[in-house]
C-alpha cells in the first residue's frame, strides 16, 4: 500500500513553505458516483506524478454538499460549484495553480466542461545586432574604456578591435579552414585571438591550453578537419560562431556549432536583464570548456563591459577575492559554490552582489547556506543545455520558498513547451519533456545530421521553419514557473560535466578483456565497475577514459570484479556491488606503497579524509587514484589554505598528484611543529 511519503514524493517540486489555498475550478460535478469519482481522481494524479507505479484509487465518502476524495493526505472536495484540491506535506503545502490543475483534470473526467488550458505565448524575437559589430560600435564611441583587464594590464575597446582585426588578417593570409581552434590560457592575447576569429567570419573551439588530453586532441581534429573556409568576411547571422563539445563519447565527438545570430540573441538578453554590462564586475571563472564562458566573455563585450580575466585557475581563491568586489557578478556551478561554502567556513560577506548559478540543479539547502553567508546577494538559478546557447531558462532571483527551486522561465527571445510523448502541451503542473524554442536554439551537431534530426524536431508555432530542441529533462509548471525533476535518460551533470552513463558503460563494455561493466554517479564524479578475470584491465579502462572521453571523467573510480552481482531479476545488485570489489585502481595503489613505516602527517591523513574520504592514506595515495578530480583538488589546497595558514596555490601542485608530494610541498612553507600543533587542535574539536 503506497504511504503519505510516497505520494508526496512523486509530487516533487509541487510544494511551497507558504500556504495559498487554491479556489479550485468551477464545476458541477457534485453528484458524480464515488466509484467514479475515485477512478477520475485516480486519473488525474497519474499526469502530475513521478514514477511508473500506478497511482491507488483514493477513498471518497459523501458530504452534505457533495463528496471528498481522500489518498495519502492530498484531499479533493466537491461541492454544487466547485472542485477543490489542497494537500500538505509536513511545513510545505501543495502549490495553488498545481492544485487548481488536478481539481480541472478531475472534473474533466467527470464530464465538466472546461475550457483548455491557457498555453505558453510564442517565443518573440529578441532585437539584436552581431556581436562584432557591437564591439566595432563600443570603439568607436567610447573607444578608451576599458575591455579587458588581467591583473595590472589591461586593452581598451579601440586597442582590441585594432589587434582582432590584425589576427583575421592572419588568418586569411595563412588561409585557415571554417573552424580555429584557439588556445585559452587566461591571457588578453586569447581574447583578442576570439574576437579575431569572429572578425574574420570564422568559428572558434576553444580548449584549455592545459588540456592535452587524447579527447581534446581529437575533438581539435576533428572541427579542424571540415569544410575550408571561403574567406567572406560579411556578417551572417546562419554563420558560425562558434563549436561547443557536449559530454565527451567515443568515435565521432558530439560538437553543437552555434550561430552568430544565437550568441548575438543571447548577449541581448545578458544587457537587457541587467546581468552583464559596464557596470558589472564578472571574472571569468568559468573553464574554457563551459559554455558559461560565453557569457564571461562575450556578454560583458557585447555590452560595453569589461572582461575580467583571473589571475589563475583556482576557481575558488578567485571566488574568495570576488566578493570583497562590491556589486560583484559571480557565475558558476553548485558544485563549485558548494566547495568554496565548505572551505570559507570563516567568511561573513558584506558586499552586495549577484550569484549566478547553473549547469546543475541547484538545491533548496545551498541556497540557505549563501544566504547565510551572504545575506544582502542576489541569486540567479539559470538553466539551459550548450544545444540551446548557453541558458534557455533563468529565475530571475531564487528566494527558497520550495521543496525544489524554480529554474523559471524561458529567457527573451526563447520558449519553453511542456509536452507529452505525442508532442502535445501537458496540463499546468503536469509532468513532461521540456522542449525549447526560439532564437537560443543551435543549429544542430557538427557533421551528424542523424544525431540533430532526433532532438532538433520542427516545432509547431507561426514562425516558419522554426525549430525546438528535445533537452530529455523532465519538468513541471509551478507558480515560479519550471521545475527541473530529472532526466529521461541516462545522463547525469558531474560537475557540470553532461555525461552519457549508458554510453560509457557501452564504450567499456567494448574493450578487451571486459566482460561487463556497471557505470554509477558517485558524489563529485563517476564510479565504474568492470567484470574482468584479468588484474590489468584496470590500467587499459583508465587509458582508454583518457585518450577517448572529456578530461573530467580522468578521475573515475575505476574498480574491478570476477562477476558483477545481480539479483534474481537480473538486474544489478548495487549493494552487494559496494563490497563485492576484487581490487581497484586506488587500492592498488596503497597496496604497493613501501613507506608504511613512513607514515604522512596526522593532519594530511585528517584533511585527506575528509576531502577524498581516503581512510589511513599513505604517502604513496595519489588524488586520481582515489577519483578525486579538480575540484576535490583545489578543496584540498583551499583547506591548506584555512587550515595550515600556508600561501599554496594550484600551480604549486600541478605535478604533485601523491600524498608525500604535498607533505613535501607544505614542509618546505611551514614547520612540522606548526602541523603538530593544528592536528592536536583537529583532533580535540573532532574535525
Amino acid at each position: 500500500m503506497s504511504t503519505h511519503t510516497e505520494l508526496s514524493g512523486r509530487l516533487a517540486g509541487s510544494w511551497l513553505r507558504t500556504h495559498s489555498r487554491s479556489e479550485g475550478v468551477a464545476a458541477t460535478v457534485h453528484d458524480a458516483e464515488h466509484s467514479v469519482v475515485s477512478d477520475a481522481v485516480r486519473d488525474a494524479l497519474e499526469l502530475f506524478v513521478l514514477g511508473e507505479q500506478p497511482v491507488e484509487s483514493p477513498r471518497v465518502h459523501g458530504t452534505d454538499t457533495g463528496w471528498v476524495a481522500e489518498i495519502d493526505g492530498l484531499v479533493v472536495t466537491a461541492d454544487a460549484h466547485h472542485v477543490v484540491v489542497d494537500a500538505t506535506r509536513g511545513n510545505l503545502h501543495l502549490d495553488p495553480l498545481v492544485a487548481a490543475s488536478i481539481a480541472r483534470e478531475t472534473a474533466r473526467r467527470l464530464g465538466a466542461d472546461i475550457a483548455e488550458d491557457e498555453q505558453v505565448p510564442e517565443a518573440e524575437p529578441l532585437e539584436h545586432r552581431d556581436v562584432v559589430d557591437r564591439i566595432r560600435g563600443h570603439a568607436v564611441t567610447f573607444g578608451h574604456r576599458t575591455a579587458v583587464r588581467l591583473e595590472n594590464n589591461s586593452i581598451d575597446y579601440a586597442e582590441l578591435v585594432a589587434a582582432a582585426e590584425s589576427r583575421a588578417d592572419v588568418l586569411d593570409q595563412a588561409h585557415a579552414g571554417e573552424h580555429v581552434v584557439v588556445r585559452f590560457d587566461r591571457s588578453i592575447d586569447t581574447v583578442v585571438n576570439l574576437l579575431g576569429v569572429l572578425v574574420s567570419g570564422r568559428a572558434y573551439l576553444l580548449q584549455s591550453a592545459r588540456d592535452d588530453s587524447g579527447y581534446a586532441s581529437t575533438a581539435a581534429r576533428f572541427v579542424s578537419a571540415h569544410a575550408a573556409f571561403s574567406g567572406d568576411r560579411i556578417v551572417r547571422g546562419t554563420a558560425a560562431a562558434y563549436v561547443q563539445f557536449t559530454s565527451g563519447t567515443t568515435g565521432t565527438p558530439k560538437a553543437i556549432v552555434v550561430e552568430r545570430a544565437q550568441l548575438a540573441a543571447y548577449c541581448a538578453f545578458l544587457e537587457a536583464e541587467g546581468l552583464c554590462g559596464p557596470d558589472i564586475t564578472m571574472p571569468t571563472l568559468s573553464a574554457p570548456e563551459f559554455d558559461a564562458i560565453v557569457k564571461q566573455i562575450w556578454g560583458q563585450l557585447a555590452a560595453g563591459g569589461t572582461v575580467v580575466l583571473t589571475e589563475t585557475d583556482d576557481v575558488l581563491r578567485e571566488i574568495e577575492t570576488a566578493t570583497t568586489v562590491p556589486d560583484v557578478a559571480i557565475n558558476t556551478v553548485p558544485t563549485v559554490w558548494r566547495q568554496f561554502l565548505d572551505v570559507a567556513t570563516h567568511l561573513s560577506i558584506a558586499t552586495p552582489g549577484t550569484l549566478l548559478l547553473g549547469g546543475e540543479a541547484l538545491d533548496p539547502d545551498l541556497v540557505e547556506r549563501t544566504r547565510a553567508v551572504w545575506p544582502s546577494v542576489r541569486i540567479v538559478n539559470l538553466y539551459g543545455p550548450s544545444e540551446c546557447t548557453s541558458n534557455a531558462v533563468w529565475l530571475r532571483e531564487v528566494d527558497n520558498g520550495r521543496d525544489r527551486t524554480a529554474i523559471g522561465d524561458a529567457i527573451r527571445g526563447s520558449g519553453a513547451l511542456v509536452l507529452d510523448e505525442n508532442f502535445d502541451p501537458v496540463p499546468f503542473g503536469a509532468v513532461g519533456s521540456l522542449f525549447v524554442t526560439g532564437d537560443s536554439v543551435s543549429r544542430g551537431y557538427h557533421g551528424d545530421p542523424r544525431k540533430t534530426a532526433a532532438v532538433f524536431l520542427p516545432a509547431d508555432t507561426a514562425v516558419p521553419g522554426a525549430r525546438m530542441y528535445a533537452t530529455g529533462d523532465r519538468v513541471r509548471a509551478t507558480t515560479d514557473g519550471l521545475v527541473y525533476l530529472g532526466r529521461e535518460d541516462a545522463q547525469v551533470k558531474v560537475n557540470g560535466v553532461r555525461v552519457d552513463l549508458e554510453a560509457l558503460r557501452s564504450d567499456l563494455v567494448g574493450l578487451d578483456g571486459v566482460g561487463g561493466a556497471v557505470v554509477l554517479a558517485g558524489e563529485g564524479g563517476v564510479d565504474i565497475v568492470v567484470e574482468s578475470p584479468d588484474e590489468s584491465v584496470l590500467v587499459a579502462v583508465r587509458a582508454h577514459i583518457a585518450e577517448n572521453w572529456r578530461r573530467e571523467l580522468a578521475a573515475s573510480r575505476v574498480r574491478r570484479v570476477e562477476s558483477i552481482p545481480r539479483t534474481a531479476t537480473g538486474k544489478v545488485d548495487a549493494s552487494k556491488l559496494a563490497t563485492d570489489v576484487t581490487d581497484s585502481v586506488e587500492l592498488s595503489a596503497q597496496v604497493q606503497s613501501t613507506d608504511a613505516a613512513n607514515p604522512p602527517h596526522r593532519v594530511l591523513e585528517i584533511i585527506w579524509g575528509n576531502v577524498l574520504g581516503a581512510e589511513n592514506p599513505r604517502r604513496a595515495t595519489s588524488i586520481s587514484a582515489l577519483g578525486g578530480d579538480s575540484m576535490k583538488q583545489l578543496k584540498l589546497i583551499a583547506l591548506y589554505r584555512r587550515i595550515l595558514k600556508v600561501d599554496v596555490s594550484l600551480e604549486d601542485f600541478r605535478q604533485r598528484d601523491s600524498l608525500g608530494d604535498h607533505e613535501d610541498l607544505l614542509l618546505q612553507r611551514v614547520d612540522r611543529a606548526h602541523l603538530d600543533l593544528v592536528a592536536g587542535s583537529l583532533e580535540r574539536t573532532g574535525r
